[in-house]
């Protein structure tokens, strides 16, 4: 027996078996990690995911109560303007009926009529005046939200960017690092910036 432990055969068989035992350990111990990485990578996937998909979704309803906003300044500004018109066509019809029952015109009645006239003008200059204010109002606003949703876009795209490129650029496993030689002698660098006097 004594005989059987002393055999190199024997040693050398313990040490295979050893080897072997070893190695089948390593092999696991390497497949857990990978797996477990592959479920770390593909929780934050599905994170990043839900992520865009909120941003997309928040974005879509900003955009759609802008235009709904929007929609109810153009609808307002048409409303008074068409209330304008009719007011306007009244007031036109009734001058029109007033002068036909009144007796020809004198001198003063003129004077009325053209200042009526002038007044009526008038107000149709500053009411196309407000109109157009209005409108260069919407469409400023209209620009402005555009460029706040591109400029939004942008930035969107931007962080994807860094982000797919920051993952790209991590290493999957990082080696161990080497513990520095201690008999080695320190090396001292001089400061970039700094310029010699």
């Amino acid at each position: 027996m004594l005989r059987f432990f002393r055999s190199p055969i024997t040693w050398l068989i313990a040490a295979v078996l050893i080897l072997v035992a070893g190695g089948l350990y390593w092999q696991a111990d390497k497949q857990q990690r990978r797996e477990r990485a592959d479920r770390e990578r593909i929780a934050e996937e599905q994170q990043e995911q839900r992520r865009t998909a909120e941003l997309e979704a928040r974005r879509l309803r900003e955009q759609q109560r802008f235009q709904e906003d929007m929609q109810t300044q153009k609808d307002s500004v048409e409303k008074q303007r068409q209330m304008d018109i009719e007011f306007r066509q009244a007031e036109l019809t009734r001058k029109k009926f007033v002068g036909e029952d009144r007796d020809p015109p004198s001198s003063s009645s003129s004077y009325y009529a053209t200042t009526d006239e002038r007044n009526r003008r008038e107000a149709e200059r500053r009411q196309q005046t407000d109109d157009e204010a209005a409108t260069q109002r919407a469409r400023a606003d209209v620009e402005r939200q555009r460029r706040y949703l591109e400029q939004r876009e942008m930035e969107e795209q931007a962080a994807r960017a860094r982000r797919d490129s920051s993952e790209r650029d991590t290493p999957a496993a990082a080696p161990p690092s080497e513990p520095a030689d201690s008999s080695a002698p320190p090396v001292y660098r001089k400061p970039a910036g700094k310029k010699p006097s």
